[in-house]
């Protein structure tokens, strides 16, 4: 009855928030995609919403114009993902992961790199800070998507009381030292630090890791993010890209467009020490059982960036990196048994 509710209103959401331009753009794609009249995708859509629960992103991501009604129920919608989130993770443990800097404070020992709290520093701290560290990142505590991320440079003509203003300012009070990366991942994108997003799904003191992608830039920005134009791919158990590289803007790649790396075939390197990493600091807070972990390859192995208790349903399921048409609500059925929503 909760998932249902919760689908109902998350339907009435839709409706009401529905950004025409951006669902004729996605019927576009899967008309162009499939070769199907437009009229007929707008009505799957709309039965789809109905239906499933899925809106006319989740139907373009989803590849549903080619799945018949047994495969369509293979997927994780935004109602069981929510539902997931809720029932797994205690929310006073999901707020120390959302505010980044208690997440610095939780998994200091595995995070790699030096970091400061601006909201507790001041501006000599800050100073000694950048004597140690010349290039930064600097965030907000509550970042996603890349929002608010920037990469700092210091030298000796920088006015440092100036940029300690302007981040205080901003609120951007993360500030770390960046990271220097794995020459193997450089190999994929040396513009940014190219993130391994693993997720575990914790069930009776067991860690599970359902999926692993990969994430890179596209060669002009330091960040990785989906959101600012970046790249993602599968990575298999052995940590093989074994799919294309996908984009928002512009769908598939099969090399990286900076590099000319082919996306298929490439192995990251310390893949099986960033899994057993992750199944570790799991276990440090098991409160936590459903979670996306941002994992970067540095030179020294593989360290923590982030903690996402909500880790996003839609781009695990990419109609062009999954095997079959099959979503993967078996994959956590199979986990998590009678927990999952009936």
């Amino acid at each position: 009855m909760v998932i249902e509710m919760n689908k109902f209103k998350l339907l009435i959401k839709r409706i009401r928030h529905i950004n025409f331009d951006r669902m004729f753009d996605m019927i576009d794609r899967v008309h162009k995609e499939s070769g199907k009249m437009k009229l007929i995708i707008l009505i799957d859509m709309i039965y789809s919403a109905f239906v499933y629960n899925v809106g006319y992103l989740d139907y373009y991501v989803f590849g549903f114009v080619f799945c018949n009604k047994e495969e369509r129920k293979t997927f994780m919608t935004m109602p069981i993902s929510n539902y997931l989130f809720k029932t797994l993770n205690d929310k006073q443990r999901r707020d120390d992961f959302d505010d980044k800097l208690k997440f610095n404070e939780i998994f200091n020992d595995y995070l790699g790199r030096g970091w400061l709290d601006l909201r507790k520093a001041n501006y000599d701290d800050f100073v000694e800070f950048t004597k140690k560290y010349p290039v930064l990142f600097v965030k907000p505590v509550d970042a996603f998507s890349g929002k608010g991320i920037e990469k700092i440079t210091i030298t000796d003509t920088n006015d440092l009381q100036a940029i300690y203003n302007s981040l205080l300012e901003h609120k951007q009070y993360v500030v770390e030292e960046c990271l220097v990366q794995h020459e193997g991942m450089n190999v994929l994108n040396p513009t940014s630090i190219n993130t391994l997003r693993i997720t575990s799904l914790i069930k009776d003191g067991v860690v599970h890791i359902p999926y692993t992608l990969v994430r890179t830039s596209d060669g002009t920005k330091a960040i990785d993010n989906i959101g600012s134009g970046g790249f993602y791919a599968p990575i298999d158990e052995n940590g093989i890209i074994f799919k294309p590289g996908f984009t928002e803007q512009d769908g598939v790649h099969e090399y990286h467009p900076y590099t000319n790396t082919k996306f298929v075939g490439f192995e990251i390197p310390c893949y099986k020490e960033a899994v057993e990493l992750i199944k570790k600091v799991a276990l440090l807070t098991p409160e936590v059982r459903y979670c996306g972990w941002d994992v970067a390859i540095s030179k020294n192995g593989p360290v923590l960036i982030e903690g996402n208790p909500m880790p996003g349903y839609d781009i695990p399921q990419n109609h062009f990196h999954l095997v079959g048409k099959t979503g993967r609500l078996p994959q956590f059925t199979e986990i998590l048994k009678e927990e999952m929503p009936k």
